[in-house]
């Protein structure tokens, strides 16, 4: 573990790359101001990926440590299972199997032998925490609080100091990247505020009241206590409407995650994409746009292809070496011949088309009958943490504020601070998970649909449902409905982590990936 960890603060202490270069030039325009705050936003996205990266590596390590941890807990755990199981007192048995759950609730030995007993649900409420303490043990004896057996308690022990070790490995790493990014980030914050503090009182000096108001907000963005900015508004009466007009401000990297709870992306680079929405890239819709070009930056391999190509003669050819299929853009009339690649193809594929999953059975006749559209900022998660969710838990902001917002009122479908949701109500079938929607109960944006899950082939002559299983995992993704040039450039971090968390789980078993902690 010291050779790990060293190799995390070594690459926690990468030198910073060096501050980009803000605007400079003569003539002052309204886009100064605006170009000095994307400048500084990419500047500090760069700064996020370098923490996110070692935070990343970090989980990693820890996870590592945790599998080693788990398999030889549950190792030794079973060997004093099965020594004691054979004496008339079972108690250090059930004390030692109802550990190995813990660690692992699907574990055959553990599972047999509490099944053996009549007494594997109770078990596992008694875990889950979903029920009181029996008035009677598992064997009939009253039943009161008592430490584990010497056996078993030493070997939890060993386990809990391990894993002890791994999180201070982890919380260590993590403390250096955070430290850096906020050296980074402050940095970055003064230089753009200088910048922006020059453009202003120039604008101020050539009496274009615009431009320096946009220039004071931007500094006010940066620094909300900064004296010369809110010495301005005062003097325009204006300071408090200014200050409640500021977009509300997160901190870009949280809380110090949990390494038990939280889950690292896998890495997607180098993956190979069939990426069928067509050969031009310039006829791509925004999203498609987005999503090309957000594939393309973090390294994937990606072969564009029409959906008519997966049906030509040279479809086989096309498909060889691939790890995914993206089907985009599809409609009325392609739907139709797209049926036998969502159920058959033994890849897994990604659907931007909820009515597809309905043509190829995954969700059922009309299962969406329910529509839902918002105006909204976030999405909200239908599971907590794990793969499916980028280790994401309550919401996830799916877009970025203007650098500069504008204070013109509009209506909701013109506002850039807002995209159009769709969230239809779903009756989901068994094997298919809800990973994000609308508030709504039901409300499902975001859907993962695992290997073998069953999906309606039809019906028989005699009216009889017939049914198939998924040869591969499935990703629907019917998020975003319209979205706009200006607002596909500012999808934000957070949602690209979740996009391919969400796309990490669907390719596992086609690329080599660590399982989430447990």
């Amino acid at each position: 573990m010291t050779r790990l960890y060293w190799l995390m603060l070594l690459l926690s202490l990468l030198p910073l790359l060096p501050l980009l270069p803000l605007p400079q030039g003569s003539a002052l325009s309204a886009s100064d101001g605006e170009q000095t705050m994307t400048t500084w936003k990419q500047w500090q996205v760069t700064q996020v990926d370098a923490y996110q990266h070692v935070v990343d590596q970090a989980q990693r390590v820890y996870a590592a440590e945790r599998t080693k941890a788990d398999s030889s807990a549950i190792s030794d755990l079973i060997a004093v299972g099965k020594r004691e199981a054979r004496k008339p007192d079972k108690t250090i048995a059930i004390a030692a199997y109802q550990e190995v759950l813990r660690i692992a609730d699907t574990q055959a030995d553990a599972v047999a032998f509490f099944t053996a007993l009549g007494q594997l649900d109770q078990v596992r409420q008694r875990l889950d925490g979903v029920s009181e303490a029996p008035a009677t043990d598992l064997l009939g004896a009253p039943s009161v609080p008592a430490a584990l057996p010497e056996a078993v308690q030493s070997l939890v022990q060993k386990r809990t100091e391990v894993l002890a070790k791994a999180r201070t490995v982890f919380l260590k790493s993590e403390g250096v990247a955070r430290e850096r990014f906020r050296d980074g980030d402050a940095k970055g914050r003064t230089k753009a505020v200088k910048e922006l503090t020059a453009l202003a009182i120039k604008a101020e000096r050539s009496g274009d009241v615009a431009a320096a108001s946009n220039a004071w907000k931007a500094v006010l963005q940066l620094d909300p206590m900064s004296t010369a900015a809110r010495a301005y508004f005062s003097g325009l009466g204006t300071l408090d409407a200014v200050l409640a007009a500021l977009p509300v401000v997160t901190d870009p990297i949280g809380e110090v995650p949990d390494p038990a709870n939280g889950y690292a992306v896998v890495s997607l680079r180098g993956l190979r994409v069939l990426f069928c929405a067509g050969s031009n890239v310039e006829k791509f819709d925004p999203w498609e746009r987005a999503l090309y070009d957000h594939c393309t930056a973090i390294g994937m391999v990606l072969t564009l292809a029409g959906v008519k190509d997966l049906h030509s003669d040279g479809s086989k050819d096309l498909l060889q070496d691939q790890q995914l299929v993206i089907l985009s853009g599809l409609g009325d009339a392609t739907r139709g011949s797209c049926i036998s690649v969502v159920r058959n193809l033994r890849l897994p594929v990604v659907l931007f088309d909820v009515k597809m999953c309905e043509v190829a059975g995954l969700v059922g006749g009309r299962a969406y009958n329910g529509h839902r559209n918002d105006y909204t900022t976030q999405v909200q998660l239908k599971v907590a943490g794990g793969p499916l969710a980028a280790g994401f838990t309550g919401t996830v902001r799916l877009i970025d504020p203007p650098a500069i917002p504008s204070t013109t009122p509009v209506p909701v479908e013109n506002d850039p601070d807002l995209v159009k949701v769709y969230g239809p109500i779903m009756a989901l079938p068994a094997g298919a998970v809800a990973v994000a929607g609308l508030a709504d109960a039901g409300s499902t944006s975001i859907v993962a649909f695992d290997t073998g899950s069953e999906i309606t082939l039809g019906t028989s002559k005699d009216g009889a449902v017939v049914t198939g299983k998924l040869p591969a995992r499935r990703l629907g993704c019917w998020l975003f409905d319209n979205l706009k040039p200006a607002q596909a450039s500012r999808l934000s971090r957070d949602f690209w982590r979740l996009f391919d968390g969400a796309l990490t789980w669907t390719l596992r078993g086609s690329i080599t990936a660590e399982a989430p902690a447990r």
